[in-house]
């Protein structure tokens, strides 16, 4: 936005503070896109099994804390673990292979918000990066 323009006001019940790398994936799914197994090898074996046990079910309407369960990883949140183990498995172990989801956009999940931040989307990531 230039300095001469001024803001929309805009009116929404979903507000995410912050746009970091979590806000960033909440406001994907939150703009109608879910999260799908597509079937891609990953190491874990359970985790694995887990998934072939739903073919065709969007993470998000799967028992979280089953699939999340023996997971480790730098994170204490189980399901943070289980979406990295999936966008890139194995990567703590060195491994550069594809990621284990698809997104699927459904219009019909889509939920009206904004993203709130200070900085550029990704918050600490792109200082790091």
């Amino acid at each position: 936005m230039s300095a001469n323009q001024q803001p929309k006001a805009m009116h929404t019940e979903v507000v995410i503070v912050g746009n970091g790398p979590s806000a960033i994936a909440l406001s994907v799914m939150l703009a109608g896109n879910r999260p799908y197994y597509n079937g891609h090898t990953i190491s874990n074996e359970y985790l694995t099994k887990r998934l072939q046990e739903n073919p065709g079910l969007a993470l998000t309407e799967m028992d979280l804390p089953t699939l999340s369960e023996g997971l480790e990883g730098r994170s204490n949140n189980p399901v943070a673990l289980l979406f990295d183990s999936l966008f890139h498995p194995d990567a703590d172990l060195g491994a550069d292979n594809p990621p284990a989801l698809d997104w699927k956009y459904q219009k019909t999940c889509e939920i009206p918000h904004v993203v709130l931040g200070k900085t550029k989307p990704g918050g600490t990531w792109q200082a790091s990066h």
